[in-house]
């Protein structure tokens, strides 16, 4: 079977997600696909569990270093073998009608080489507390607004056009809009299609360095709006970065963190509850937890 969808899911020390990440894939109702799990130096067992799938569509690479997510990226999409490659974080979930509604629509707009999604917003423990990414979008609009990275899904094509750079660490997505070609044509679904892990605690060093290549990013590849614009925005860094570092000294630093979603409604969360339940149901053939208990799903 010659995959029409390349599921590119890269990974580091996931031991403790990688298993219903993986539920999630094969809980999909659209099947024609193949699934790039691309190891990066991983030393948890989480390699372990990727290598145990049984499936003649999942494929596991692994070369034993560590090289980041730039790289692995890269990597993964030159290796896809479809006409469309999605992508996917190890420690997030997808919606089971993921890649069936966002094929069906690139199928239905041909204009359209990206889309993305809405997505419920699960915390640590994978329950969901919010949604992002709802808010209406258009085809007209630009792709420099962004998407939600692990929502989007385009043509292998473009993303072999726009190839991710390492020199944005921690910001390589906001990046690859930033410099990718004004006119594409992009899209995003307002239904959440994609559970996006997002703790509430705070991790001071990574969100610094966020900040910092998101003002290199500024200086290199300054907004539509010009100089202005960019100094707007790297002057918006530095108050965002100050503030998370303050809450964070007081405790509070998780009510920014949960203001970056919609709360959800008690009947969203209802609903959640119950795509995660589906997901939980769902067999991996031949995976091993290795002492990983995936319950969690199934409880909820």
């Amino acid at each position: 079977m010659t995959p029409v969808i390349t599921i590119g899911i890269p990974f580091f020390n996931a031991k403790g997600t990688l298993h219903d990440c993986l539920r999630s894939v094969f809980a999909q109702t659209f099947t024609q696909w193949e699934l790039l799990l691309v190891d990066d130096g991983s030393t948890d067992g989480s390699l372990e569990i990727a290598q145990s799938v049984n499936d003649r569509r999942a494929h596991v690479i692994s070369d034993g270093t560590n090289r980041g997510l730039v790289y692995r990226l890269n990597q993964m999409i030159d290796r896809s073998q479809a006409p469309y490659f999605a992508r996917m974080d190890a420690d997030d979930l997808m919606h089971p009608e993921r890649l069936t509604r966002q094929l069906d629509y690139l199928r239905q707009h041909p204009e359209v080489e990206i889309i993305g999604s809405a997505a419920y917003v699960i915390d640590r423990e994978g329950r969901p507390y919010g949604i992002r990414g709802d808010r209406p979008a258009s085809l007209t609009a630009s792709i420099q607004a962004g998407f939600i990275h692990p929502t989007v899904m385009a043509t292998t094509g473009w993303f072999r056009r726009h190839r991710y750079d390492a020199e944005f660490v921690r910001a390589e997505d906001l990046a690859l809009w930033r410099r990718a070609d004004s006119g594409t044509k992009c899209a995003r679904l307002r239904e959440p299609l994609l559970f996006y892990r997002e703790p509430l605690e705070f991790q001071p060093a990574k969100y610094r360095v966020s900040c910092q290549s998101i003002r290199k990013l500024a200086r290199r590849y300054p907004p539509s709006g010009g100089w202005a614009s960019s100094v707007s925005m790297i002057a918006g860094t530095y108050v965002k970065e100050a503030a998370h570092l303050a809450l964070d000294r007081v405790g509070l630093v998780s009510a920014l963190v949960r203001r970056r979603n919609r709360n959800c409604e008690d009947f969203e969360i209802d609903r959640a509850h119950q795509i995660l339940r589906q997901i939980g149901q769902v067999g991996i053939p031949g995976a091993q937890l290795n002492g990983v208990s995936a319950a969690g799903l199934m409880e909820w």
